[in-house]
C-alpha cells in the first residue's frame, strides 16, 4: 500500500514552534497507523507521505519509535478530550456511560489497525504506559458517572475488569459485521452496573461469609 504524498504547496498548520514539516510527518503517521501496523512502516515511507526530507524524521522525534510515541499520546489526549468536553447534567448514570461508550466506538472505528494491537498488548513498554495512563483517567470519569469520586480498591479492580471486557467486545465489533453496536453498548452498561454494585463480594469477610453459608447449606442436603 502506497500512502499519498502531502503536495508541497499546500496550506499547512504549523505546530507551536511554526514547524510545517514536523506536522507534515504527524500527518503522514497518522495516515499509516490508521492501515496497518507501524513496525511495518519505514522511514523512507513516512518521509516520502509527508513530502520532507529523511533527516527531518529523526531532528523532530528522533527515532520513527519517537514519532509513534508523539502520535499515541495525542490520540490519548484526543480522546480524553472527547469525553471530557460532553457534559449531561440531569442524565440517569447508565445513559452517561452509554454516550460514554459510543463516543468511545466512533472514535476506535478510526484506528482499527491501532486498537487491535493496543487489545492485544502488542505495543512497546512506552506506549503501554500512555494507554495505561489514559484507562486510569477513563474510568475515574466513568466512576463519577456513578457518583463514585474516591472509588476504593476493590471498585477500581472491577472497573478495570469490566474495561477488560468491553476492549474484547469493541474489537470483535471491529472485526465481525454481524456485531452491533447497540448490543455491546448496552451489554457492557448492564456489566458495568452489576460488577459495581457487587463490589462488596471482594471483601474478605464478605468471602469467608459466603463460604460458610454454602458450606453449611451441603451439610444440610447431606444429612
Amino acid at each position: 500500500m502506497r500512502i499519498k504524498a502531502v503536495k508541497r504547496g499546500r496550506p499547512l498548520s504549523k505546530d507551536v514552534h511554526g514547524n510545517a514539516a514536523r506536522e507534515r510527518l504527524l500527518r503522514a503517521g497518522y495516515r499509516f497507523i490508521a492501515k496497518r501496523p507501524f513496525d511495518s512502516v519505514t522511514v523512507d515511507e513516512i518521509a516520502d507521505a509527508a513530502g520532507v526530507a529523511h533527516g527531518l524524521l529523526f531532528h523532530y522525534f528522533g527515532s520513527k519509535q519517537g514519532l509513534y510515541l508523539e502520535i499515541m499520546r495525542d490520540l490519548a489526549e484526543q480522546l480524553e478530550k472527547i469525553h471530557l468536553d460532553q457534559h449531561l447534567p440531569d442524565v440517569a448514570p447508565e445513559d452517561k456511560l452509554a454516550a460514554f461508550l459510543h463516543r468511545h466506538m466512533d472514535f476506535i472505528r478510526r484506528w482499527p489497525t491501532a486498537y487491535a494491537l493496543y487489545s492485544r498488548g502488542s505495543l512497546s513498554a512506552e506506549v503501554r504506559e500512555i494507554w495505561e495512563q489514559s484507562k486510569q483517567r477513563a474510568l475515574r470519569i466513568v466512576l463519577r458517572y456513578f457518583e463514585i469520586p474516591q472509588p476504593t480498591r476493590r471498585q477500581l479492580a472491577l472497573a478495570r475488569a469490566w474495561l477488560a471486557f468491553f476492549d474484547e467486545l469493541g474489537l470483535a465489533w471491529l472485526q465481525t459485521s454481524t456485531i452491533g453496536k447497540e448490543s455491546v453498548v448496552q451489554i457492557s452498561v448492564d456489566t458495568f452496573r452489576d460488577l459495581i454494585s457487587r463490589s462488596g463480594l471482594l471483601d474478605g469477610q464478605a468471602k469467608r461469609r459466603v463460604v460458610r453459608r454454602n458450606s453449611g447449606h451441603l451439610h444440610t442436603r447431606q444429612a
